[in-house]
């Protein structure tokens, strides 16, 4: 009996039960679990002899059940404070623009936080990792506002700068919440099952039957085209709607601005393609690799990046990351994408 206990769990055992009591046959229960449970054939063979043996559950109900359903408290943690963060945001932002607001910084920072919600949806009600590390890579982007803030705050001490420091330092605990050992088993176990143990007791386990999904399949392809849609809804809005049209690439001072938005916007255009249709074609049906989550922070911060480059007034904030981080992300891109093509 320890030895059983030793090699496999009494999850797996309960599993097999149920299963067997569905009228599966032995030969499917064992190839679920082997292609998708992680158990090795020793400890199948066990299970089963254990089900046929009746063995009683040895430990306390609070250990056998394995509930993934109901999100942690960091998960939690991490939700209200990226909501507290982004409130005490637009309030200190409306106080100090005051009767300065213009419809160009509504849009840009409207955009800023949908783009960050949908994000924190993802995570919170999605159990999907990959936008944690987005999020990071934004706050990261936002490193020389956090400067200045810190700068204002150890310069002159004022309620307005605590205030700008306030939803920064909220964002950046909650990004670590986010992180933790907690969150990242949570967000890894994100599917379950329900099964009857031995003493009657419904408990959740990992389904064994179950895969998370390649990331090429739909994310990549959904944040690409999303993106696309939101950075072209820029492009033309800054052309036509501030610009005044085409006649603004004539423009000396202007058409510089709208040229650097058009070529952008082509550099962008071609990775979308790319990615969406030839990367795409050839990675959709393979495993999932942990390269995934990495190229999908790569292909996120490039994304926002491009948004930012195409918003009016806040330009050069993205342009300026192009300048700067353009060449080390396209080093990582490639080495990533080489690595993962040979998986």
């Amino acid at each position: 009996m320890v030895y059983f206990l030793n090699m496999i769990t009494q999850e797996l055992i309960d599993y097999v039960k149920t299963q067997l009591s569905a009228g599966i046959s032995r030969e499917k229960i064992t190839s679920d679990l082997l292609d998708q449970g992680g158990w090795t054939t020793e400890q199948i063979n066990e299970a089963f002899q254990a089900s046929q043996q009746s063995v009683p559950a040895q430990m306390p109900q609070q250990d056998t059940s394995f509930e993934m359903t109901q999100a942690p408290r960091n998960i939690k943690y991490f939700e209200w404070l990226m909501y507290a963060s982004f409130a005490i945001s637009i309030v200190v932002g409306l106080v100090q623009l005051g009767s300065n607001i213009e419809l160009a910084i509504i849009l840009s920072a409207s955009i800023s936080y949908l783009i960050r919600l949908a994000f924190v949806y993802l995570i919170v009600y999605k159990r999907i990792a990959w936008p944690r590390m987005v999020l990071a890579v934004m706050l990261a982007l936002g490193s020389l506002s956090i400067i200045t803030a810190l700068a204002g705050f150890l310069n002159e001490f004022r309620l307005l700068n605590l205030a700008l420091m306030a939803p920064i330092l909220l964002e950046v605990v909650a990004i670590y919440y986010a992180f933790t050992k907690e969150s990242s088993e949570w967000l890894a176990n994100n599917k379950t099952i329900k099964v009857t143990d031995s003493e009657g007791n419904v408990v959740n386990i990992p389904a064994p039957g179950t895969k998370k999904g390649n990331i090429w399949n739909k994310a990549i392809p959904r944040s690409n085209w999303i993106a696309a849609m939101v950075a072209s809804g820029l492009f033309l809005f800054s052309v036509f709607g501030i610009g005044g049209g085409l006649d603004v690439f004539n423009d000396s001072m202007l058409g510089e601005f709208a040229l650097m938005m058009l070529w952008t916007m082509i550099g962008f255009g071609v990775f979308v393609l790319l990615e969406n249709f030839v990367f795409r074609a050839s990675l959709k049906d393979r495993p999932s690799s942990g390269l995934d989550p990495w190229i999908m922070m790569l292909i996120g911060a490039r994304n926002v990046v491009t948004i930012l480059s195409v918003i009016p007034l806040i330009q050069l904030l993205g342009m300026a990351a192009i300048v700067f981080g353009g060449i080390p992300w396209l080093i990582a891109y490639f080495i990533l994408m080489i690595i993962r093509f040979r998986k």
